[in-house]
This record gives C-alpha cells, structure tokens and sequence, in this order.
C-alpha cells in the first residue's frame, strides 16, 4: 500500500488463474493477503489491473465510488472531465485497468469482488475493512447467522476445485 497526500492507493494485479487442484490461494497480487485496513474518512484509491483476456465487472459492496480512469491499454488513460461518474460497479477491460476512488465513511468489512460468480472462487475478491478502531471501539460482533454463513463460506472455498465441472 502507498500512502500520500492523504489519498491511500491500492493496487492490484489480476492474471488468469491456474490453481493446482485443492488450492486455496489468491490470485489478487497483495501484501495483504487479500485484506486492507482502511482508516475512517480515507480517501481511497485503487487501480485494478486485469491482465487476463477477459473483461471483469467489479463490485463494491458498501459504498458508492467515482469512476476516474478507464483504459484498455496500459499505456494510454482515459480520463472523465468534469463530473466524475459514481457507481458501486466497474468493468475492467481485457488487458487494460480501471482506476475508482471512494471515501471510507462506511465502517465496516466490505466485499469488492468481481461479479462474475466462478471468478470469486478463483479468488478474485478482496476484503476492506473500514475504520476498524470505531468497529473495535463499539463492540462491533458478527451475529450467529453470520457466523454460520462465514462458516459455510470457508467450507465451500476449501471443498470448490474450479479445475473439475460441476456436475
């Protein structure tokens, strides 16, 4: 993580996956093993850079973002002028990358993931963990149903083999 000028900048690689059979390892390139400490009211930015062949919606889940730069060339940056488009969705071109910012005023652990559902398993996902000392601070828990879908979650993600079809 590179941190300036009061902006937090998360960058990440995305190359098209090749799991040996039972892996549970993450093909997002971090030093974070997927999740980010974010401070409350940070000013986040991240670039995705997808150098797989295909293009890749993805989704943050929690908070709303400006899209700021597109491009399907790694090269080249196609930037909005003037009003910034905000969504909670980007699509990531084939072999290019897309940068969004967002403010952090949303306390809590949030999904960002690519939205197409196989993708995810191959670990195409990472977790920000918002204003983490106001969670600690009020007690913040996981409720009994949460716990039991965090639960069925790690089941499926240490039983899911992307390598064989589902039958």
């Amino acid at each position: 993580m590179v941190v300036s000028v009061g902006v937090i900048t998360l960058i990440f690689f995305y190359e098209q996956p090749h799991p040996p059979s039972g892996s549970e390892c993450l093909v997002i390139q971090s030093d974070q093993n997927g999740c980010y400490l974010i401070p409350y009211l940070a000013v986040v930015e991240v670039v995705i850079n997808n150098e797989a062949g295909g293009e890749h919606p993805f989704h943050l889940h929690g908070h709303n973002f400006w899209i700021v730069a597109t491009s399907d060339y790694p090269e080249a940056e196609t930037l909005y002028a003037g009003d910034y488009i905000q969504r909670d969705t980007v699509s990531v071109p084939a072999g290019g990358w897309a940068k969004i910012l967002f403010v952090a005023d949303n306390p809590g652990a949030w999904f960002m993931h690519c939205h197409i559902e196989w993708h995810m398993s191959d670990g195409l996902a990472i977790v920000l963990i918002v204003a983490p000392d106001q969670l600690l601070k009020n007690c913040f828990t996981i409720s009994q149903s949460g716990q039991k879908q965090c639960e069925a979650l790690q089941q499926f993600n240490t039983t899911y083999d992307p390598a064989i079809p589902s039958s």
